[in-house]
């Protein structure tokens, strides 16, 4: 915790110091007297610590949102004390002013590529613009897009890792189709896909990176890191058996925990093949024993898949699995993760106003549940299926068909429950809760205690597949994109593609990067990349008070031949005042709310 405080620290006075610096270089190359130098603010006097040299004063704020360097003559608001001194800022040049205002937005533009290229040093890598997973019933899904696709460009604008994929996506609106280049099996298609909207306002195509089968994190205690496997380590195999989807792995792993049985695993670790016997630990989660209502009805099938190849439309419903009857898609999909990935041959009988259709299902229920959406976009209420026998649900006195509400915990807190997604006691475990249900046009209210239930855990999780020969001319393209990003952002939010819901402040930027600096030095110095880009762009928008602002101000004197007049400066740094207000009061806001919820 005091190491991700402290790079905290570090990253935002860098970025700072790096800003300041470049205004406070450019003013002494030009012979401007430079009074004070700060990092942070010192409102009332309030600061730190600070000392003088050489007439300057260099200090730290105790107000820690940026920093400022106070020349001579000059003032960000209101009319400055000018004595038309030679060392004064107003007495020197448009060119001269200009360099000294510009000098900051260099310095963090040109620190972007530094902080880029430690990044790529630290070992950071970019996530490769690959999908891996597909929303079902999303736009990608529905549109063309398939797993295992390498996505090239989005409207001609090649995209180099996912998040690029994503902030190309989410700032393009959701109001056309996009053109999107994809790679297929050695094959370039180009595909034309309408995006979703999220529930954030961004555009999104519904989908999610691709996996490898290498280990990308470790618990501390977790069983693996105990047995010794590494991060990077690929596993090859479970108990001789060729490790082939991911899922599989959870199947050892569950089935193996109650026996106290040891896993195993064969592994792979820079070339050399190893094995690791390693025994899952127990964490206990919260259940009530009881299965939410799906149905059977089929809301639509994936466009060229071998469901909708074997017949299957929207409308069908499910009725029978070689021959026994299916009453709800629960029973299909939640069956034991041998079956669910199994590919013994079976038959499925489905419903429809026409007529039943047979189809011989050669594949696994896996791959038809992801080419099915058995579930409408806008969910499903949590109605009880079935409740378990001997479960805290049936203690509880749940009965199917019971259509649950909202449910209050020991502390008061109350959840309202729409979706049966919404509703969950993993995290319960022994706790007293209370349960609105509505039964028979009746709402009645259910108490009792939440039950426990072991669930085994080797403490790995999958790494994301990787941009590979990521070289140093690859990484100095990041600040170019990374500048991109900010003024799409500041696009979308003056017309309206992004919603000013999104925007954050200091609060949260301290916040994410506190969460980032747990994560390693690599991805620390790319977001100090990210945010040296995004300061720099912000800085040179034409906003009285910015440093843009005053170029502006530095252009209109070159193009009258004069300054512009006091009050005219004077009432346009005020209407830039609040409108910065403005965004932070807005940004701050967006920040707490965040932390809230």
């Amino acid at each position: 915790m005091f190491s991700s405080a402290f790079l905290t620290i570090f990253a935002f006075g860098a970025i700072i110091f790096i800003h300041e610096l470049g205004h406070f270089l450019a003013a002494i190359r030009v012979g401007v007297r430079v009074e004070k130098f700060y990092l942070g603010f010192d409102f009332w006097g309030c600061r730190l610590f600070s000392f003088k040299h050489k007439g300057t004063e260099y200090g730290i704020g105790i107000f820690p949102l940026g920093g400022y360097v106070k020349m001579a003559g000059q003032e960000d608001i209101g009319p400055a004390r000018v004595s038309h001194a030679p060392d004064e800022f107003p007495s020197k040049t448009v060119w001269q002013r200009a360099q000294i205002l510009s000098g900051g937005v260099v310095f963090n533009f040109i620190s972007a590529f530094l902080f880029s290229a430690l990044a790529l040093w630290m070992g950071y890598r970019l996530t490769a613009p690959r999908v891996g997973e597909l929303n079902v019933g999303g736009a990608a899904w529905s549109q063309g897009i398939r797993e295992g696709d390498l996505i090239r460009h989005v409207e001609g604008v090649p995209v180099n890792s996912f998040t690029a994929l994503f902030n190309e996506v989410a700032l393009s609106g959701a109001d056309e189709p996009l053109n999107i280049g994809v790679t297929r099996g050695g094959k370039d298609l180009e595909l034309s896909v309408l995006p979703d909207m999220d529930q954030n306002g961004f555009a999104t195509l519904g989908v999610g990176a691709a996996h490898t089968f290498e280990v990308g994190g470790l618990s501390i205690d977790g069983a693996a890191k105990k047995a010794g496997i590494e991060i990077g380590d690929t596993i090859l195999a479970i108990d001789g058996v060729e490790l082939k989807q991911w899922e599989a792995l959870h199947i050892a792993v569950r089935d193996a925990g109650p026996l106290e049985k040891g896993l195993l695993l064969s592994l792979e670790r820079q070339g050399e093949r190893f094995e690791k016997t390693v025994v899952p630990t127990a964490t206990e989660h919260g259940i009530l024993g009881l299965t939410f209502e799906t149905g059977t009805e089929v809301y639509a099938v994936q466009p060229g898949s071998p469901a909708h190849a074997a017949g299957i439309r929207p409308g069908m419903k499910l009725v029978a699995m070689d021959g026994e009857v299916v009453e709800d898609w629960s029973e299909f999909g939640s069956s034991d993760y041998r079956d669910l990935l199994s590919t013994d041959a079976m038959t499925l009988t489905f419903n429809s106003v026409i007529g039943d259709l047979v189809v011989p299902w050669t594949l696994s229920r896996l791959e038809l549940l992801k080419q099915l959406q058995t579930v409408p976009l806008d969910g499903l209420p949590p109605k009880v299926h079935r409740v378990e026998g001997g479960s805290a649900a049936q203690a509880m006195g749940f009965l199917p068909g019971d259509v649950i509400r909202s449910l209050t915990l020991e502390d008061g807190k109350k959840v309202n429950i729409k979706q049966r997604q919404q509703f969950s006691v993993r995290n319960l475990a022994g706790q007293n809760v209370s349960v609105m249900v509505e039964r028979q046009g009746e709402s009645l209210t259910l108490e009792g205690k939440v039950g426990t239930k072991p669930y085994y855990l080797l403490g790995v999780s999958q790494d994301t597949e990787m941009v590979k020969d990521a070289g140093l001319s690859t990484v100095l393209w990041w600040p170019f994109h990374m500048l991109r990003q900010a003024y799409r952002s500041v696009l979308g939010l003056a017309t309206g593609k992004v919603s000013a819901k999104n925007l954050s402040g200091p609060l949260g930027i301290i916040s994410v990067t506190y969460q980032v600096a747990s994560a390693g030095l690599g991805v620390l110095f790319y977001l100090m990349a990210f945010l040296s880009i995004n300061i720099a762009f912000l800085n040179i928008l034409p906003i009285p008070v910015l440093d843009g602002g005053h170029l502006m101000f530095c252009l209109i004197e070159w193009v009258k031949g004069s300054p512009v007049s006091e009050t005219a400066m004077i009432k346009f740094q005020y209407l830039g005042l609040a409108l910065l207000l403005t965004l932070f009061s807005v940004a701050t806001f967006n920040d707490i709310l965040r932390f809230l919820t």
